[in-house]
């Protein structure tokens, strides 16, 4: 057995480690995940292993051990971004939100630039009422990937314009991917989900834009419609209270848009509610009415 103590030792856990590097690139995750445990045994202050053991137990849907391993991480280490934007969306996972709202706003001042924590950032600050502070985070999560985002995202529109969904979906995804923060990537794919009739991609690519964005009304608008006009599901009753919850949420965002108002007042006349189906009628025209005034 090679000594642990001095550079045997070193010999030994760099090979454990490339040996678990090279099984995780070939998705052997069971075979990884021992051989990195065996890095971590002779010298636990290999945050590399940490990390890619930490991002197995994740694919694994171990989200609890997988903090662990981070955490292991950042006492080895505590000067990397993206370790403390996974922790924090783990975190968040589990309603720790002290914790994930700590760790995001660290990763942040370790590197200004981070993308993935400045846009987790912006539903932290909006939750808080703190929008001047949201919009600068999303600014910077923008920014700082854009140049990444633009050349996938104009390929999409070409090739959404000639009419090849196919390759303008995987543009317009990879945009989104090095551009997380580009809002009309997905509101350009959920309109090529639409034309396909998919209607449940449709509605999955703008849950995930409000889940970064959760202030954005549009979307809300179109997964109220899509949800009262397309079959999402195939229980029509869900379709509709999820058309109500969402446009109620729109509603909450904007609360004069009348158009919002009279698409409510609809549903509530299609499902037999006509009280209130009036009440919402009488408040879209009186807003309708001041818009038209002024």
């Amino acid at each position: 057995m090679v000594s642990i103590q001095g550079f045997g030792a070193q010999q030994e856990w760099t090979y454990y480690l490339e040996k678990g590097k090279l099984d995780f690139r070939l998705e052997m995750y069971d075979y990884a995940v021992f051989n990195l445990d065996k890095v971590l045994e002779l010298n636990p202050s290999s945050y590399e292993a940490a990390n890619i053991i930490g991002d197995i137990l994740i694919l694994k849907r171990n989200r609890q051990k997988a903090i662990d391993y981070f955490k292991k991480s950042l006492a080895a280490n505590d000067a990397q971004p993206d370790i403390h934007c996974k922790i924090g969306e783990l975190y968040e996972y589990f309603t720790n939100n002290t914790l994930a709202f700590d760790h995001l706003k660290k990763g942040v001042s370790i590197d200004p630039r981070h993308v993935m924590s400045n846009l987790n950032l912006v539903r932290f600050y909006l939750r808080r009422g703190e929008k001047e502070l949201a919009e600068k985070h999303f600014k910077a999560s923008y920014e700082n990937s854009i140049n990444a985002g633009e050349e996938p995202f104009f390929a999409a529109r070409l090739e959404d314009s000639s009419g090849n969904f196919v390759m303008a979906i995987k543009f317009y995804q990879r945009a989104i991917e090095l551009c997380p923060a580009m809002i009309n990537a997905y509101m350009a794919l959920h309109g090529i989900y639409r034309k396909e009739k998919k209607y449940d991609h449709a509605a999955d690519i703008l849950k995930k834009l409000i889940f970064y964005r959760p202030d954005y009304e549009k979307a809300y608008i179109y997964l109220g419609n899509m949800h009262f006009d397309s079959p999402v599901t195939k229980n029509r009753k869900r379709n509709i209270d999820l058309s109500i919850d969402y446009l109620s949420k729109a509603l909450a965002l904007n609360p004069e848009n009348y158009e919002t108002l009279y698409t409510l007042s609809e549903i509530y006349r299609i499902i037999g509610k006509r009280d209130k189906s009036l009440d919402f009628e009488r408040m879209a025209q009186d807003f309708e009415n001041r818009a038209q005034k002024k």
